[in-house]
């Protein structure tokens, strides 16, 4: 799909100008500024030239639709697939990173608990001479 695209020079509308398939990786999914260029946007015009080259057809049945529009738009979808699931590991990963510093900061307390309940003749056994430093 993307072998075909880039043989065929396809660029993507939108309403700031034709797009390549380079630039539909740098917009974000979507945005609350109407005016501001995202996937969304794209997907919408692509939608909307795919539904204006539908060839309707009463005595033969089912759309015929340009397929470079077509090729446009399942080029826009896939980006949209892999940049949400990009998204979704990013907010996984940050899940997983406060856990594990939740945990850290358990096993923390509970080290100090271990030493709070350890006798005089164990915790005097731990202390270590502190090394000199000679230059």
């Amino acid at each position: 799909m993307f072998e075909k695209a880039a043989r065929m020079k396809l660029r993507f509308d939108s309403k700031k100008g034709p797009l390549t398939i380079e630039d539909l990786w740098d917009l974000p999914l979507e945005s609350t500024v109407s005016t501001k260029l995202t996937l969304n946007s794209v997907a919408i015009l692509a939608h909307q030239a795919i539904k204006a080259s539908e060839e309707v057809n009463f005595v033969r049945p089912g759309a015929r639709t340009d397929e470079t529009a077509q090729l446009r738009m399942d080029i826009i979808k896939h980006i949209i697939d892999v940049r949400k699931q990009e998204i979704a590991a990013v907010r996984n990963a940050a899940e997983i990173q406060k856990q594990n510093q939740k945990i850290m900061e358990i096993i923390d307390r509970k080290g100090d608990q271990a030493l709070e309940n350890a006798d005089l003749a164990t915790l005097q056994s731990m202390i270590r001479p502190v090394p000199t430093a000679t230059l």
